[in-house]
């Protein structure tokens, strides 16, 4: 079910929540970019939302094109949403929230604040810029489970729980009850270190020293601290900033010899937000010279990722 908001485009609807109405169990919404975000959508149903990617112009497998943003969202269960940006297109103010259960949140960029309240959440191939908050889950170990991201701060509160692997996490507060592996985490706030709760950290990097009292730094959790991340990062342009340098102490630092940080393990994240269920196209051509009214010649190339994507 195709949506544009923008003037003279024709889609069949023109916002979410319209279109939403319209769509049966297990319909896709494919959002198209447009000139302002699309707002205000409360979805119950078991739906997939899919938009043009983020970052477009720093991937060359994206033509040309913009972004779907995408403001004010609450999410029922069972929705999958992919290759958006939660946030609005002209500020930052702004928030998420996701109630139910089973949803997956991929291949998009998050501005804003976005608050997790449901169970079985997964998180993938994205970059959050805006605060992460769980809250009242059941306290099972994958409730939210969050992987190959960039994550700008972690919040977590003591009756939820959850796990990260192969991130880049800039800061961390309260993290009682998750467990983080194969990440390199920038900073942490050390007075929310209780080791009372039960937190792990194994096989991260950390460009910060070892919070004083834990045992963080024990040499079977395989920690490594107070790393220079600017001998580790190749701090490149839009996405491809926390790639890694090569020969960096991150590359086979992780579980089983993989890469710590977003761009290692089995599932490295992707370039551009480009969602891999509908190729983009990378080349348009068209020939004016020998058009006839019956005939248009036209030549485009169309690309998409290779790589499977999987989740745990």
């Amino acid at each position: 079910m195709r949506v544009n908001s923008d003037p003279g485009k024709m889609a069949p609807y023109t916002s979410m929540q319209s279109a939403h109405d319209a769509a049966s169990v297990g319909d896709t919404l494919l959002i198209e970019g447009a000139s302002y975000e699309y707002s205000n959508l409360t979805s119950n149903k078991q739906i997939a939302i899919l938009g043009s990617g983020m970052s477009l112009s720093n991937n060359s497998n994206q033509f040309s094109g913009k972004s779907t943003f995408l403001n004010y969202l609450t999410i029922g269960d069972s929705t999958t949403i992919s290759g958006v940006v939660l946030g609005r297109a002209t500020a930052t103010n702004g928030s998420n929230t996701f109630y139910g259960s089973n949803i997956i949140l991929k291949n998009s960029y998050n501005k804003v604040s976005l608050t997790i309240k449901g169970i079985n959440t997964r998180i993938f191939h994205s970059w959050l810029q805006g605060e992460l908050n769980v809250r009242d889950n059941t306290g099972d170990p994958d409730s939210l489970i969050v992987y190959n991201c960039r994550v700008g701060l972690f919040e977590n509160q003591t009756n939820s729980s959850a796990i990260f692997f192969n991130n880049v996490i800039v800061n961390l507060s309260n993290v009682n009850f998750t467990h983080f592996y194969n990440n390199i985490i920038e900073n942490i706030n050390l007075d929310d270190l209780d080791n009372s709760h039960d937190y792990v950290f194994k096989y991260n990097i950390f460009g910060c020293p070892c919070p004083e009292g834990s045992n963080l730094d024990h040499p079977n959790l395989h920690n490594i601290f107070d790393v220079d991340l600017s001998t580790v990062f190749t701090y490149g342009a839009g996405d491809r900033y926390y790639e890694l340098i090569p020969g960096s102490v991150a590359e086979g630092a992780g579980l089983e010899g993989v890469d710590c940080g977003m761009f290692g393990g089995l599932t490295p994240y992707a370039l551009g937000g480009m969602p891999p269920e509908i190729p983009a196209v990378s080349d348009f051509e068209v020939n004016r010279s020998n058009m006839t009214p019956d005939d248009l010649n036209i030549i485009f190339e169309a690309k998409t990722h290779p790589r499977p994507y999987l989740q745990p």
